[in-house]
């Protein structure tokens, strides 16, 4: 999943087609959602996915800012409180549509998208 996104030419694009198959595979798989939530689940395999995907994120937030493309302010810290987010959009109950997640997920990635005369985010400790 995201050797695919390291190949794309696109960084932007590369960093919302892996966010939204690991978000949508997050969404079929309860397993996994605590694995991201929580990394409860102990041994060597589910350390090393974690440790995955948490590479190929930084590298293409890293190659999505090279490019520009990367709203100024947003660091890989940001990814996993993001992560959280839609997370929490998943456990809504079953009254609400189940890929309601993909609608909140595209406001994110607007939101994360460099657009010009943007406002600079506040500092991530809230004081600026």
């Amino acid at each position: 999943m995201g050797r695919e996104a390291l190949a794309g030419d696109d960084a932007f694009a590369a960093l919302a087609g892996f966010l939204e198959r690991a978000l949508a595979r997050a969404a079929h798989n309860r397993g996994l959602r605590e694995l991201m939530r929580h990394g409860i689940i102990e041994g060597a395999g589910p350390a090393r996915a974690r440790q995955e995907i948490t590479s190929h994120c930084e590298h293409l937030l890293a190659r999505a800012r090279t490019q520009g493309a990367l709203r100024d302010g947003v660091t890989e810290a940001d990814i996993a409180p993001i992560a959280a987010m839609i997370d929490a959009v998943m456990a809504l109950p079953a009254e609400h549509p189940s890929e309601m997640w993909r609608r909140y997920l595209a406001i994110l990635l607007d939101g994360l998208h460099a657009h010009p005369h943007q406002a600079p985010l506040p500092s991530p400790g809230g004081a600026d």
